[in-house]
């Protein structure tokens, strides 16, 4: 597993392909190519292939809370109340959501296809 290749949601076989359409999150951002355009991978292995990427969605704002609960309290306690802190911490992941969504679908089929350097162009 290339850490590159997940950060950069390349196709976890040949590196060479995107995952997603489109290279803007915002912008069509959920919409996924069906096959490698290098190496022809099919990314949705099975209907409903990339549901557990639900729990590597989940495990990412788990770890993004825990870190936003703890720089609150270690850096920013005494100058903002924990109700403005908190939807500021909603309204970000509201905005970061497309930029989550596509790393979790990235790091879940690279967990599950090896890379193959034969297979680069």
């Amino acid at each position: 597993m290339s850490l590159f290749s997940i950060l950069s949601a390349k196709c976890p076989r040949c590196h060479e392909s995107k995952l997603f359409s489109s290279t803007n999150p915002y912008k069509k951002g959920f919409e996924m190519n069906k096959t490698c355009s290098n190496c022809n991978l099919k990314y949705e292995k099975e209907p409903s292939f990339f549901y557990g990427a639900m729990y590597i969605s989940y495990s990412l704002n788990i770890a993004f809370f825990v870190i936003f609960v703890v720089a609150y309290y270690v850096f920013f306690e005494d100058y903002i109340s924990g109700g403005i802190y908190i939807s500021g911490y909603v309204l970000l992941t509201i905005i970061f959501l497309p930029l989550i969504y596509r790393l979790s679908r990235s790091i879940w089929i690279h967990i599950f296809v090896d890379y193959e350097p034969e297979k680069r162009d």
